[in-house]
């Protein structure tokens, strides 16, 4: 009876052994994970800058920093996860990587890291993403290890609108009309921007006068001219 139960409980204790996992301590990275994780207990929260800009050019590469400014677990060892649910990461610098498009730290030993972020095209609009980060103690457990997180919004930045301009001005036919002639104001029109021709402002001026009659007209008719005339005009863009 009692080799029996010796034998019972050999086995009972192996099945146990075999059923718990090993648990994986992540010194080398944990990408995707921007949003802290739940193998490592937060003893003090750790503060922490980053350089996302506050808004983004399409298309530009921003060189990003995180660092441990202070709190958490005193020390040196840590790590971190960044996501951007949109964009390009790459340029991982030292004790960092890039995996599946997320900033990750490759060791536990730096509080600070870098890496490059490409904005995406035009039209994408504000995105957000997410940073997490750790500081550990270095004794290989998930217990007395400090990590915080927070979110990050950038919005698309908005192109300046360029002032038009206009060129070439001069009234036809120049420099004398004959009678019976209409005189017609001629500019080019020029926009940085591309953006088509609105709000222009022209005024004629008669003998030294303002014609308000004729305000916002490209001609004037030969009706409304005599011989001996000086006309001017002026066009605002």
């Amino acid at each position: 009876m009692q080799a029996s139960y010796r034998a019972i409980l050999i086995i009972f204790t192996f099945l146990v052994m075999i059923a718990v996992p090993a648990v994986e301590g992540n010194a080398s990275g944990k990408s995707n994970s921007s949003n802290g994780c739940g193998c490592h207990s937060s003893q003090a929260s750790p503060y922490f800058t980053h350089n996302y800009p506050s808004d983004y050019t399409p298309g530009q590469t921003y060189s990003i920093t995180i660092a441990v400014t202070s709190g958490g677990v005193s020390g040196t060892k840590g790590g971190f996860s960044a996501t951007m649910n949109a964009g390009t990461f790459s340029n991982a610098g030292a004790n960092t990587k890039i995996v599946s498009n997320s900033p990750t730290h490759s060791n536990s030993n730096a509080r600070s890291w870098t890496f490059d972020w490409t904005a995406p095209s035009a039209g994408t609009g504000t995105i957000s993403g997410g940073i997490a980060v750790n500081t550990v103690n270095g004794d290989s457990s998930t217990y007395g290890d400090g990590w915080s997180t927070t979110t990050v919004y950038i919005a698309e930045a908005t192109s300046a609108n360029n002032p038009p301009s206009v060129s070439n001005v001069e009234i036809s036919p120049n420099p004398t009309a004959g009678v019976g002639v209409d005189l017609v104001a001629q500019y080019t029109y020029s926009d940085p921007d591309g953006d088509p021709e609105t709000g222009t402002e022209i005024r004629w001026h008669h003998n030294g006068s303002l014609e308000i009659g004729y305000d916002g007209f490209t001609s004037i008719p030969a009706s409304g001219t005599s011989i001996g005339d000086k006309w001017k005009f002026e066009v605002r863009p």
